[in-house]
C-alpha cells in the first residue's frame, strides 16, 4: 500500500532535528493516525485515565486506536517544545474538551489544538497565543443547505447557494472547518452560535473576527486562514491577535 503524505508544502521532520517555534509563528503538524500495534502499546502508556476511559467508550476498533494515537503524538509534539519526556506531559481538559497544560509544564504559555477526522489529525503549536484548528473530510452524504441555514450567518448561506452543484461540497466545509477552527481557539464550545462568526471563501488573506470574551477577559480579536490539507479534506487555523504566520509540518513516527 502506497504510504499516505500530507502536501509537499508540510516538511516531513525525522529524529532530533526539531524545528525552531517563534512568538510570531504558529507551528501546525499533520498526522496520519492509522498506527502499528506496536506504536499503540506504547502510546496507551501515555495516556491519562480520563483519556483511556474516552478511548474505551468509542464503539468501534478504529476509532479507538485513532483516538489513542492521536493523543500519544499530541504529547510526542508537546514534549519536544516542552523538553520533557511525553510520560511528563500532562493535559487537563476545560468545560468544552480543550486540554491545557499543567504541572510540571503549567507554567509554560505553549498553547495548542489538535483536530482530526477519519485518518487524518493536524495539531497547531502556539507560543503564547491561544489557538484552534479543524480539518474535516469533504463529504457528499449530508445536507448542505439545511445545515448552513441553521448554523451559517445568511450571507455564507447565500453564498452556498449561488454555487454550482458540484462545488457545493467543498465550499461547505471551507466555510465550516473556518468557523469552527475561531470557536475551538476561543475554548467556548457552542455557547457563541456559529452563525455569528461571519468567514468568507476568500483565500487570499486572512479574516478578522471581533468576538466577546467567554472567560472574564476583554473581548478578543481574532485571525482565521484557511490551510492547505490532503486531497479531499478541508482545513482552516485560527488564532488570538493578528500579525502571525503559519509553517506546516509532517510528522514522522521514528
Amino acid at each position: 500500500m502506497k504510504e499516505k503524505r500530507f502536501p509537499t508544502s508540510y516538511g516531513v521532520v525525522k529524529g532530533s532535528v526539531f524545528p525552531e517555534l517563534k512568538r510570531s509563528e504558529i507551528h501546525v503538524w499533520g498526522i496520519w493516525l492509522d498506527a502499528s500495534e506496536g506504536f499503540l502499546e506504547e502510546s496507551v502508556n501515555y495516556l491519562s485515565p480520563n483519556e483511556l476511559q474516552r478511548a474505551l467508550r468509542l464503539r468501534f476498533r478504529e476509532d479507538k486506536d485513532r483516538f489513542i494515537a492521536g493523543r500519544a503524538v499530541l504529547r510526542s509534539i508537546v514534549s519536544k517544545y516542552l523538553n520533557l519526556p511525553p510520560s511528563k506531559v500532562e493535559f487537563q481538559y476545560g468545560p468544552h474538551g480543550k486540554p491545557r497544560l499543567t504541572s510540571p509544564a503549567g507554567e509554560s504559555r505553549l498553547e495548542f489544538n489538535l483536530s482530526h477526522t477519519g485518518d487524518a489529525a493536524l495539531i497547531a503549536i502556539s507560543l503564547t497565543r491561544r489557538v484552534g484548528i479543524d480539518i474535516e473530510k469533504i463529504r457528499d452524504d449530508i445536507s448542505f443547505m439545511r445545515l448552513a441555514e441553521r448554523f451559517f450567518h445568511p450571507e455564507e448561506a447565500a453564498t452556498l447557494r449561488s454555487l454550482p452543484p458540484e462545488n457545493l461540497s467543498t465550499a461547505f466545509f471551507e466555510l465550516w472547518t473556518r468557523k469552527e477552527a475561531c470557536v475551538k481557539a476561543m475554548g467556548i464550545g457552542l455557547r457563541t452560535p456559529l452563525r455569528r462568526i461571519r468567514v468568507s471563501l476568500d483565500n487570499e488573506s486572512p479574516q478578522y473576527v471581533h468576538a466577546p470574551s467567554h472567560d472574564g477577559g476583554k473581548s478578543g480579536d481574532w485571525s482565521i486562514m484557511p490551510i492547505e490539507a490532503p486531497r479531499d479534506y478541508a482545513a482552516a487555523i485560527a488564532a488570538q491577535g493578528r500579525g502571525w504566520s503559519v509553517s506546516l509540518f509532517e510528522w514522522a513516527r521514528e
